[in-house]
């Protein structure tokens, strides 16, 4: 049984997202009520299971009472990372770090946690990474605040309610995502131990990049990330 879902940007209480993010319900009570009836269908009756909700989750004009009993509609234990929006779990920091798995971060600046299935990382944040822990080896990261207006980076993707149905995502649901989306990696953009500027070099980078993606199988110029290595010297692949 799946044992750990994450989600973000559920902003219950906010009454202005559903038409900022163009979300499909008529008041604040529907969309609540779908959030929770979502997230009840996908997330087992059990305190064995851990939801965590990375950033923008309740209002600040909600009352601390008001969160209480939201939090005690939805199945599982539940976790917090910090987004930009979360003035109310700041003011009452005390409550959510004694009742909730942990929290991380702070408001307006979030905050990141690593989590581990299947022998990938997944970088969690509120805020999109160009990079992250081994994003150059393959592993991933999700992130939110985006409402799902912002694409991934390499193997990343945006994890927020507007783009899952408004259901969280299982960890294993996540991992196999990440895997169908081919990794970046950052490149030495120093010159060291180089006769030129390695900036833009995938075929696949944007321009003035300091990116570039591989394809699955494929070995390149600046890295290891398929084992052979190979070196550029005056243009001139080695």
């Amino acid at each position: 049984m799946t044992q750990l879902f994450i989600t973000s940007d559920e902003h219950i209480g906010h009454a202005r997202i559903i038409d900022l993010a163009n979300r499909p319900f008529t008041s604040l009570d529907e969309m609540k009520q779908t959030i929770v009836t979502n997230h009840n269908k996908k997330v087992p009756d059990s305190r064995g299971v851990l939801t965590v909700h990375v950033g923008d989750w309740l209002w600040h004009n909600m009352t601390l009472q008001e969160a209480i009993d939201y939090i005690n509609l939805l199945h599982g234990r539940h976790a917090f990372m910090f987004g930009n929006h979360d003035e109310l779990v700041e003011r009452n920091l005390y409550h959510f770090r004694s009742t909730l798995d942990f929290v991380v971060g702070e408001n307006k600046a979030g905050g990141a946690k690593i989590f581990n299935c299947d022998k990938m990382h997944v970088t969690a944040d509120h805020f999109a990474r160009r990079v992250w822990q081994g994003s150059h080896k393959g592993h991933g990261h999700v992130y939110g605040h985006s409402h799902s207006a912002l694409p991934g980076l390499g193997r990343s993707f945006d994890i927020g309610v507007d783009g899952n149905n408004f259901t969280p995502w299982a960890i294993e649901e996540i991992v196999a995502k990440l895997r169908t989306i081919p990794p970046h990696h950052t490149i030495n953009n120093t010159g060291e131990g180089m006769t030129e500027d390695v900036v833009n070099e995938g075929r696949n980078a944007p321009p003035g990049s300091t990116f570039h993606l591989h394809n699955i199988g494929e070995t390149c110029g600046f890295c290891q990330l398929n084992g052979q290595t190979l070196y550029r010297t005056n243009g001139t692949m080695l």
